[in-house]
Formats: structure tokens, sequence, C-alpha cells
């Protein structure tokens, strides 16, 4: 027992002079006396100095070598990130329009609007298809229900009481600007005092 407390009180003072870890301290097996004879720092400091006490390698993998030169696009694999957002774009729009129409034909009552629409902004569903069969099994939707294979057209916006006034408005200052052209169009030109064209001075002298 005490040759064991020696021994560990070796191993641990070695990992603290080399700065690593005791379970990689190494003890040759014929230095085992000498080891336990050494019960201060600089007997263990001698030991090291004498590679009695050595240090294990670190496990792992080891290192690839770098690669030398640069890769060129013929030699990329996989997807690329160019289109990233693009794409993102084109799903989450289809998917919207998609919501509309379903609220719009009255397939999806409009109470479930805003936790569907909520998760397609947090991009919940891959597709239109997991998006319908989602709805199914939530029972927003039918389970019959099935998508018709007409074009759909969204419904012509509504125009309001500002609309109206905001295209009058626009109308009224056209035609404005279209009178206050055509009456300038019949007025003779006048000439400016500083004016020494030869035109103007041979008007003078008639």
């Amino acid at each position: 027992m005490v040759i064991i407390v020696a021994i560990n009180t070796v191993r641990r003072l070695a990992a603290d002079i080399m700065h690593i870890g005791e379970n990689r301290v190494r003890i040759k097996p014929e230095s085992i006396k000498e080891a336990e004879a050494a019960m201060t720092r600089a007997d263990v400091r001698k030991m090291i100095e004498k590679k009695l006490i050595s240090k294990a390698e670190i496990k792992g993998r080891r290192k690839k070598e770098r690669r030398h030169g640069k890769r060129g696009p013929g030699k990329r694999k996989g997807k690329h990130g160019k289109d990233a957002k693009n794409e993102w774009m084109a799903k989450i729009r289809s998917q919207r329009r998609f919501l509309k129409m379903l609220i719009e034909s009255g397939a999806l009552p409009k109470e479930h609007k805003r936790k569907v629409y909520l998760k397609i902004k947090a991009g919940f569903f891959k597709s239109k298809g997991t998006m319908l069969t989602h709805l199914k099994e939530s029972n927003y939707v039918k389970k019959d229900y099935s998508v018709p294979t007409k074009k759909y057209e969204p419904k012509p916006i509504k125009k309001t009481a500002k609309h109206i006034k905001k295209a009058e408005s626009e109308r009224h200052g056209l035609q404005k600007a279209q009178t206050a052209h055509s009456s300038n169009k019949g007025l003779p030109k006048t000439v400016d005092e500083g004016d020494t064209s030869p035109a103007v001075q041979k008007g003078e002298k008639k």
C-alpha cells in the first residue's frame, strides 16, 4: 500500500512538472525502486532529465497532409449555397399562395390562417404536399379534400375610397399639365433683352 502511494505521488509530481495529465506519465519498470525513493520535486525532475520518466503521445487521429493548390469549380462536389436564398423565397411564396387559395376557396377556415402562416414563415413545411398532409392530420382541412386541377387565380383587389381618390387626383393632375402645355404651344416666343443673335439684330434694323 505504501509503495502504491509513493508511485502515485511521483506520478502526480511528474505530471505537474511536464504540464500533462497523470494518465500520460510513463515510468520505466526498471526504475520503479528509484521512483519509490524519490519523494521531492527535485528528485522527480532528475528522473525526467534521465528519461526514466517520460510522457506518452496524445491519442487521436493523425492530421491529414494539407492539400497543395486550390480546388477549382470543376472539382467541387455537393450542393453549393449560391441560390439558397432564391430557393427559400420560391418555396415560401409558393406555400403562401397555396394558403391563400385554401382560405379563398373555403377549404381552410380563416381562424387557422395565423397559425399556418407562422409555420410557413418558420420553414415548418418542406413542400405544399407536406403542408396539406399536416392540415388534414390537424383537422384544419377535410381529409377527402383534393387540390383542384384548375390554375389558381387570385381574386382582384377591391378598390377602396382611398384608391379611387388617389386615381382621380392623378388623372386631374395629368389633365391640368396637358392643358397648360397646349395653351403655351400657341403663344409667340419672347425675345430676351440680352439676345444678340443675327435674326434679332436684323429685325431691329428694319
